[in-house]
């Protein structure tokens, strides 16, 4: 029996059953804020896995345009079917024959400059009081400027008009000059 003190309780627990209050609930631009960062937290790895794949496995087949010129000697200037053929004598360092580009000097008169095209295709070097089809023969087929290369030149269609004629090969890049030859037709 309970103290006189004390009332009796009619139930062995407290009426009314005691709750913890709820825990403070996060807004929901909390959750946008993490759901954004952690997107572009996935994209940003995805990039960098990516390019690590690209320059691992694709690289190889882009070149990179080089910085060192090559050193490159003219070998003899031929006459034949209307054409003036320069071979090239030597090439330091294989490079793609679009890295080059020609002018021509005809009787003390300067050519445009154009870029080096790989036969049949070819370049129009306008000046020196003359047409000129300028085109390279790639021997080797690799695209490269290589040993045994001839650079055409030919007249628009016609041969060459008589003169003193010399070829300067430049470096596309710079426009330095690397070699020259010289054919009177």
């Amino acid at each position: 029996m309970p103290p006189p003190s004390q009332p009796a309780l009619p139930y062995p627990y407290p009426p009314y059953p005691y709750y913890l209050p709820p825990s403070p609930r996060r807004s929901n631009q909390n959750r946008a804020i993490i759901i954004v960062v952690a997107v572009v937290a996935v994209i940003i790895a995805g990039m960098i896995i990516a390019a690590f794949v690209f320059a691992t496995f694709f690289a190889p087949i882009f070149p990179t345009l080089p910085t060192q010129k090559p050193a490159v000697v003219l070998g003899g200037v031929d006459l034949s079917a209307g054409n003036v053929s320069f071979s090239v004598g030597s090439v330091s360092t294989r490079r793609l024959g679009a890295l080059f580009e020609a002018s021509l000097l005809r009787n003390g008169e300067t050519s445009t400059v154009v870029n080096l095209e790989t036969s049949p295709g070819y370049e129009i070097a306008i000046g020196a009081g003359t047409v000129s089809r300028i085109s390279r023969l790639d021997v080797d087929g690799g695209g490269f400027l290589t040993n045994g290369d001839l650079i055409r030149v030919a007249g628009d269609e016609v041969p060459p008009a008589a003169g003193s004629y010399t070829l300067f090969l430049a470096w596309r890049l710079d426009s330095t000059i690397l070699a020259q030859a010289e054919r009177t037709v």
